[in-house]
């Protein structure tokens, strides 16, 4: 693969200065430019593309923010990172849209090149080049019109509640997202990554929840077309289903607080890929659906014949972008074709897509070959002997939830 192109803009010479000496090791796979200030960027990126945009937040004349924007529109598929020393509310909210990652100044050599070395890889994640620049250009995310409408209805409240508020992001899968990635983000320095939609709306405050809605519109309803070909509430559903007894998995298989945290997150996210075709490319997606329904196959597998690639990589590439922990974005990933994750991948991978397994043959009513279980794989991994004690948790989280309901 060819080397990551970064370019780097600061209006201090000193500190682009300082990034060379810093990043020079870094030469074997980075080509890096250097840019001083915000005009000499916009030349630059108009006269080559670039993966990986890094810039200063408060830069005179044009900031950070009002670049990115620019950047977008020119290279929509570049990967857009703030540096900023900055932490108040308002920033954060105008960086919303144009910056998918934030990084706080001064920052951590290692804390930087991880950082970009993470963006960099997710081209693997996503190989087509189409799809990269419509989902860099995300900026806000897609909602079920009744629950935005029950959203915006709460905080017009004279008191809203926060534990209402949170109900309802926690039943929608973009509002998810997108407030635990800026709830995770520099701006609001959370202590520890925050995985739970109504932990980060807590975090975030109710006056933040109602700038990100009604002032930076980081939702917007989904199209009416797109609603007509994807289950948004069974979607939600499946999330939290998947979510809990992967959660439950994690938990039995003896993996830390952290690792199970995210092992309900990525089950409660692994289809947002689909929201993320229905919205950004509906004629495609549509084609997906037709083509699923015509010859009875899986819906992945109609997605890989019609796109090239399938909700799973999108989705995952959507969390990568936005700085969600590694084990999540490859579970997401990986999540109908655990093999592809290889022999160094996330504990996560195999417990999350069985558990997707599992919650879809409850649903349709089917054994676990028929709802896509990758069985071989499991077999030549070693994980066979555990299929028995998985189902028994995965059997119970689904019969609690089921008593629950009644």
């Amino acid at each position: 693969m060819s080397k990551t192109r970064i370019l780097f803009v600061d209006d201090e010479p000193n500190i682009l200065d300082g990034l060379r000496r810093l990043l020079r090791s870094e030469r074997d796979r980075w080509a890096m430019d250097f840019a001083l200030g915000p005009e000499e960027a916009l030349e630059k990126v108009r006269e080559q593309p670039y993966d990986v945009i890094v810039t200063d937040m408060r830069m005179p004349k044009m900031d950070g923010v009002a670049l990115l924007e620019e950047v977008r529109k020119i290279r929509p598929e570049a990967i857009r990172f703030v540096l900023t020393g900055q932490t108040d509310r308002d920033t954060a909210l105008n960086s919303a849209n144009a910056a998918h990652q934030f990084l706080a100044k001064p920052c951590n050599p290692d804390e930087l090149r991880q950082a970009i070395g993470r963006a960099s890889r997710l081209r693997e994640v996503l190989g087509s080049n189409e799809l990269r620049a419509v989902v860099s250009n995300i900026g806000s995310m897609p909602t079920l019109p009744a629950h935005y409408h029950q959203l915006l209805q709460e905080l017009d409240k004279p008191e809203p509640s926060i534990a209402r508020v949170s109900e309802i992001i926690e039943q929608d899968i973009g509002m998810t997202a997108k407030v635990l990635q800026m709830v995770n983000s520099a701006f609001f320095g959370a202590p520890r990554t925050v995985t739970s939609p109504r932990d980060a709306a807590a975090l975030l405050s109710l006056d933040t929840v109602r700038a990100l809605v009604t002032a930076v519109h980081v939702f917007r309803q989904f199209p009416q077309e797109s609603v007509k070909h994807l289950n948004v509430d069974s979607l939600h559903q499946d999330g939290l289903l998947t979510g809990s007894i992967a959660r439950k998995i994690a938990q039995a298989e003896g993996l830390d607080r952290a690792l199970a945290s995210q092992a309900l997150l990525s089950g409660m996210l692994h289809d947002i890929g689909r929201v993320l075709m229905a919205c950004v490319v509906p004629g495609r997606y549509r084609q997906c659906v037709d083509a699923a329904r015509s010859d009875g196959g899986s819906p992945w597998d109609a997605e890989y014949r019609v796109l090239g690639v399938s909700h799973a990589e999108l989705g995952a590439y959507l969390l990568g972008l936005w700085a969600f922990p590694q084990d999540a974005v490859e579970a997401v990933a990986y999540h109908h074709r655990p093999e592809n994750g290889g022999v160094d991948a996330s504990p996560l991978v195999p417990i999350v897509h069985f558990s997707d397994c599992l919650e879809r043959a409850t649903a349709l009513g089917v054994d676990l070959e028929r709802a896509g279980f990758a069985q071989d794989h499991f077999e030549r991994s070693g994980l066979a002997t555990k299929l028995a004690k998985w189902t028994e948790i995965g059997n119970n989280v689904l019969r609690d939830r089921l008593a629950e309901a009644s």
